[in-house]
């Protein structure tokens, strides 16, 4: 099966889950947000091309992490669905 199969589902239920979170409310850490990553990414740019192999790996793992997590609560979630049909 491909991987953009695997990943596409909890992905799109995350992100409008996230979005109905951002209407409510702005907290001061998603402001500040863009800084620290643009901060992340010249510290990354500085320590390039040294820093090239284990920030890919980091990045990848990260995502296998949520996108793990994404599919337990996908599937706890139906299952409470279910429990209650």
């Amino acid at each position: 099966m491909p991987l953009a199969l695997c990943v596409g589902p909890p992905q799109l239920l995350t992100r409008t889950q996230d979005s109905k979170r951002r209407a409510r409310s702005s907290s001061t850490v998603e402001q500040t947000w863009p800084w620290r990553s643009l901060l992340l990414g010249i510290i990354i740019n500085r320590q390039l091309p040294e820093a090239a192999l284990w920030v890919i790996g980091l990045f990848i793992g990260i995502e296998m992490i949520f996108n793990g997590w994404a599919w337990v609560m996908l599937a706890l979630g139906l299952r409470a669905v279910a429990k209650r049909s």
